[in-house]
């Protein structure tokens, strides 16, 4: 089972080999930025660099990942360009709500808070509708590849959470990303492909994002999506399988 979510990563991360991304880590608290590699994605889902309640760092920016009293995730990211905390949604509804209402703060004299040619870092929760069960994200994403499309972006993202008490990678996938800009805030639409450890199953993903934008750096995103396991068309394993996703977090542009 791991060969197949390490194998699946490797994959997600040739979709995006050209680009800047996350380097090798180790288990330590600090991951330089240099290149995404296989080994570089191998090596995030051998060790883990999410750890809840201990702090990372990424270039100058440091993040941390906690629960508060309710046992929901808390995000909290500290760079040179400003400090956030984020609680992500849970909910279809508390996505929703929130979406609208950085919609509705949008500034569409703020467009050149997005850049061309961006390196995005990603760290956010995906709460699982079925089952209830949650997950860290950790995703990178580069814009600018093409000329023709600059806002049309690559990316990779790993999932950590905990399944019936173990700890570990939930899963991988790469994708593809369009992004509007209308401002501020901005919308994207996504398509990817990866690999389900814990159901042992490829899968598809289908993803909307809405994401506002403090300043050409930090954001802050919610979206939905919706994980279709190639397992559930086999007769007998539809329970349980994919399903909708409610995805927040922090977004920073390098």
């Amino acid at each position: 089972m791991k060969n197949r979510i390490i194998t699946s990563a490797l994959l997600c991360a040739l979709c995006v080999a050209a680009f800047s991304g996350l380097a090798q880590t180790t288990n330590t608290s600090t991951a330089p930025v240099s290149a995404i590699s296989a080994s570089s994605i191998t090596a995030l889902l051998n060790d883990g660099i999410i750890k809840v309640g201990q702090p990372f760092s990424i270039k100058g920016v440091t993040v941390l990942v906690n629960t508060n009293a309710d046992g929901v995730f808390v995000i909290t990211v500290n760079t040179p360009n400003g400090d956030v905390t984020v609680t992500p949604p849970t909910t279809t509804s508390e996505a929703l709500e929130r979406a609208q209402a950085m919609i509705a703060a949008n500034n569409p004299t703020n467009k050149d808070y997005y850049g061309e040619k961006e390196l995005v870092g990603r760290v956010g929760a995906v709460y699982l509708q079925n089952s209830g069960q949650a997950v860290v994200e950790i995703g990178v994403e580069k814009y600018g590849l093409l000329k023709a499309a600059p806002q049309l972006g690559l990316g990779a993202a790993l999932f950590q959470g905990n399944n019936q008490g173990k700890p570990g990678t939930a899963g991988a996938c790469g994708f593809l990303d369009y992004r509007k800009i209308i401002g501020d805030c901005s919308a994207q639409i996504g398509i990817g492909g990866g690999y389900d450890n814990w159901n042992s199953s490829a899968m598809g993903v289908v993803k909307v994002d809405v994401e506002l934008r403090q300043n050409k750096h930090i954001g802050e995103f919610v979206g939905v999506g919706y994980a279709i396991e190639a397992d559930t068309f086999k007769s007998g394993n539809a329970d349980n399988k994919g399903g909708l996703m409610v995805r927040g977090g922090i977004n920073y542009a390098f």
